[in-house]
This record gives structure tokens, C-alpha cells and sequence, in this order.
């Protein structure tokens, strides 16, 4: 079985032209843009990010310095007093009008580490540094956690679309839950292992530096801990972005065609994909890689066209959708290259569609109704269409 990373290059083209220009319809992008924001939130190009503290300095806290205290404001320097002639200190000040300076001040005092006020304010409230704590730590994985169940039924979504050329949300969403809800556990588990394999690195080199930070000095092992840690977490992170990346272009484009979960697409993506074909599966993704730097240079050139409204989190991926169409047709093209029961997109690409929205009607011609927007098939478009049939 050949395997080509190039040939499904030309072919996403063609699909993603054909889908959006051919013809141009304005309605179908914001409909196709709304899902490809979905399928793509939490990143960057057109999603939110998240914002800047107050402080400055690109978003660090700066803490207030306290207010001097008539012990720690210095004692005024000589050379603050009306000018006097100045002798050696070796030579005695016997001449009326002259005095001895020494040659440095002598009133100092160490000036006040700011640390050491936010530990005795984290001491004092403790109870309430706990509480708000838990509070924001709750919030954030409640965020996490929503972001990533939205982000696998939007993917989900898009493939539908891509792969049916229609414009689509009611249907696929409800279609396509249980493959959503298995890939967004898939994704939480593997960064809830991320997460423990990080804390535990950032523990050990703590366990093994701590003498370092209790005497504020650094020393052969502070440095080591630091060395090992930075190491392993680089081979954490890189571990933990090429399994999300199996899981993202491989295992959820066979989950689409085969309509199973994670662990019943798993095997045919580690025999087919990473066994057979491991060299074609690497050269896939350094391809995405490069395709991806490319994109994101054509995202930045329309977001300086548009006065930054391709920035804007919905807006931007309505702007750009022609990229991530693109790309995650090309996915779906390669994914296709495994076998006869991974076929994505149809053979013929002249289906019947429904007058009103456009929606494929590939496994609905027995239906009376169109299953997205209710027209009665045979009915004309400007008739307003009856509800669609409950259930």
C-alpha cells in the first residue's frame, strides 16, 4: 500500500476550493466559521487568549514598594552638607574651617525584600489564601474542562461538514455525540497525566534544591535539579504534544469513519498508521508542521489587511476559514489512504443536497423533511417550511 503525504495535499486544496467558492456562498461561511471556531477553541488565530494582568511589563505583578521609615531611610551623605575643604583622613583637622569625609557613608541599611512582606501576608491569612486559591484552581479545570468537551464536538462537527460539503450544526452535533464525549476523555486523561508527571518533576527537583532556596544561595546540586527538571519537562511536553497530536489528526479522523470510540480506533491507527507506516505517519506530521508555519504567515497577513478584525475570537475563523478547512482536509485525505473502510468522502460528489440550506442529503432521501432546516423536499424555498417533525 503506497502512502503519500503530497497527493493529499493537492486534493484538500481542490475540496476546500470547491466547497467555499464554487459557488460563494456568504451564509455558508459564517455557519462553517461558527464550527471551525469550535473545533478550534482555545487556539490561537481567531480564539481567545488570555488576558494581561494589571502591572504591566508584559502582564507581571508589580508589588508596591512600602513607604520609608525613619529607620530605614539613610542618613544624609556628607557630601549633602555646605562644601567644606576636604583633607586625608590620615591628615588631622587642625585648621579652622576644614573637616575630615570618610570615603564612603557610613549610616546604610539593606533595603526591604518585598517577599518577605507577600509571606507574612500569605501567614496572616492563610485561611483565606487557601480558600481563594482552591476557588481559581476549581474554576480553571471547570474552564479546561468545558473548552475541551467544546472543542472535540466542534471537531466532530467540521469533519461532517468537510467531508458532506454542507453547512451544518444541529444535525452533527447531535450525530456525533458519543464520539465527542470519548475523544474529550481521551483529552482530559492525557492531561490530567501530563499535569501528575509535571508536578512530580517540579517536587523532586523542589525536594532537591530546598536547601539552596532556604539559604538563598545556588550551589552544584540547585543547579543540577535545575538542569534535570528543565530536561525532563522538554521530554514531557514534547511526549505529551505528539500523543494529542496521534489523538487529534489520526485516532478522531478513524473514530469519524469507523463511528467508534478511542479505544476501538486505537488498533487500527497502531497497525495500520504506526506500524506498517510508521516513516509515512512522521513525514505527515513534519508536513502538517510546515503547512501549519505557513498558515499561521497567511493568518497574520490577513489579520494586518483586515485592521486586526481576523484577531476577533468568531469573526477571525469566518475571515480565515479557508485554512482550516484546508487543513483539516488534508488530515482527512491522508487518513482516507488506509483502507477501503476509512474512506471519508464520498465517492460521488454531486449528492442531492436540500434547496433551502444545502445540507447533504446523503442517508436521508426516504425522509420527507430536510433534518437540519425542516423544508419539505419538493416544496419551493420562498414557502416558509413547517417545524421539523419532533424526536
Amino acid at each position: 500500500m503506497h502512502i503519500s503525504v503530497t497527493d493529499p495535499i493537492s486534493r484538500a486544496w481542490e475540496h476546500m476550493v470547491a466547497m467555499l467558492f464554487r459557488p460563494f456562498d456568504l451564509g455558508k461561511w459564517f455557519v462553517l466559521g461558527f464550527v471551525a471556531f469550535l473545533a478550534l477553541l482555545g487556539e490561537g488565530g481567531g480564539t481567545f487568549q488570555m488576558p494581561n494582568f494589571p502591572g504591566g511589563g508584559g502582564g507581571r505583578t508589580r508589588f508596591p514598594t512600602p513607604a520609608p521609615t525613619p529607620s530605614t531611610v539613610p542618613a544624609p551623605y556628607p557630601h549633602t552638607q555646605p562644601a567644606q575643604p576636604w583633607v586625608m583622613p590620615s591628615q588631622p583637622a587642625t585648621q579652622p574651617g576644614r573637616v575630615t569625609l570618610p570615603p564612603f557613608p557610613l549610616h546604610t541599611s539593606p533595603q526591604p525584600d518585598p517577599f518577605d512582606d507577600i509571606l507574612q501576608f500569605v501567614k496572616a491569612n492563610l485561611t483565606l489564601v487557601i480558600v481563594l486559591g482552591a476557588g481559581l484552581l476549581a474554576l480553571g479545570i471547570a474552564l479546561m474542562i468545558l473548552v475541551t468537551w467544546l472543542r472535540c464536538r466542534g471537531l466532530f462537527m467540521l469533519y461532517d461538514c468537510i467531508a458532506l460539503n454542507r453547512a451544518a450544526v444541529v444535525e452533527p452535533w447531535k450525530e456525533y455525540r458519543a464520539e465527542g464525549n470519548s475523544l474529550t476523555l481521551a483529552h482530559l486523561l492525557l492531561g490530567l497525566v501530563g499535569l501528575a508527571a509535571i508536578m512530580l518533576i517540579f517536587a523532586v527537583g523542589g525536594a532537591m534544591a530546598w536547601p539552596d532556596i532556604l539559604g538563598r544561595q545556588l550551589t552544584g546540586i540547585g543547579i543540577t535539579a535545575i538542569i534535570v527538571a528543565g530536561l525532563a519537562f522538554v521530554v514531557i511536553a514534547l511526549a505529551m504534544a505528539l500523543a494529542s497530536a496521534v489523538l487529534q489528526h489520526l485516532i478522531a479522523p478513524v473514530m469519524f469513519a469507523h463511528r467508534v470510540g478511542v479505544l476501538e480506533a486505537w488498533p487500527t491507527v497502531k497497525t495500520r498508521m504506526l506500524r506498517e507506516h510508521l516513516g509515512a505517519v512522521i513525514l505527515f506530521f513534519l508536513m502538517r508542521f510546515v503547512l501549519s508555519i505557513a498558515a499561521g504567515i497567511v493568518m497574520l497577513i490577513a489579520t494586518c489587511l483586515t485592521c486586526c478584525l481576523a484577531a476577533l475570537p468568531y469573526l477571525g475563523r469566518v475571515i480565515t476559514l479557508p485554512i482550516p478547512v484546508f487543513l483539516t482536509s488534508y488530515s482527512l485525505y491522508f487518513v482516507q489512504q488506509f483502507g477501503a473502510d476509512l474512506r471519508i468522502f464520498p465517492d460521488n460528489p454531486d449528492e442531492p443536497t436540500c434547496p433551502g440550506c444545502g445540507y447533504s442529503l446523503r442517508g436521508s432521501l426516504d425522509a420527507a423533511y430536510c433534518p437540519e432546516c425542516g423544508t419539505k423536499f419538493g416544496q419551493p424555498t420562498d414557502v416558509p417550511p413547517p417545524p421539523p417533525p419532533a424526536g
